[in-house]
């Protein structure tokens, strides 16, 4: 069994038009909803055995506020290239090149090709997964090289204003 969390990273800040894209920070409320996700991933048992996250800062940002609510020591956490901006193909080539020691694996990136990746991998109708929200998908495959688009079961999806998650 394995399970993959993907969560998009936290609210960005827009304040200055000229920063380019990957530079742009986390604004005061992605740094509240980062740790309050970590925390009801916590609450739920969903410690991953690593995260991987996207080059851009606010990714950065949000994988080790997230780590340090998960108590996940920073060199858990590992940045890759492809998931900027990271369309589902390169979602799923990320994904077969996963450790298969790493049962629960946390990816952090973007949307558009985010949300595509999470309604591919688990057959879902998730219409945007807001920032600061995540999706957990549930294999059976033994490998990671196995999951394959379809194959997996969404266990999860939360968000910071969701009431109910599932």
């Amino acid at each position: 069994m394995r399970e993959l969390i993907i969560f998009r990273h936290a609210k960005s800040c827009w304040d200055d038009p000229e920063l380019d894209d990957i530079d742009r920070p986390l604004n005061a409320r992605g740094k509240r909803s980062a740790p309050e996700m970590g925390a009801r991933l916590l609450a739920r048992g969903c410690v991953p055995d690593r995260l991987y996250c996207s080059p851009a800062r606010r990714a950065r940002d949000t994988a080790y506020l997230l780590a340090s609510e998960l108590d996940c020591a920073p060199d858990r956490i590992d940045v890759v290239e492809s998931l900027y901006p990271g369309d589902p193909q390169d979602w799923l080539g990320v994904i077969k090149r996963l450790a298969d020691e790493d049962a629960r694996v946390l990816l952090i990136g973007h949307n558009p090709g985010l949300t595509d990746t999470v309604n591919a991998l688990a057959t879902a109708d998730i219409d945007n997964v807001p920032t600061a929200g995540y999706a957990s998908i549930a294999f059976d495959a033994l490998t990671w090289k196995r999951v394959e688009w379809g194959s997996g079961q969404l266990a999860r999806f939360d968000y910071p204003k969701s009431r109910k998650p599932t």
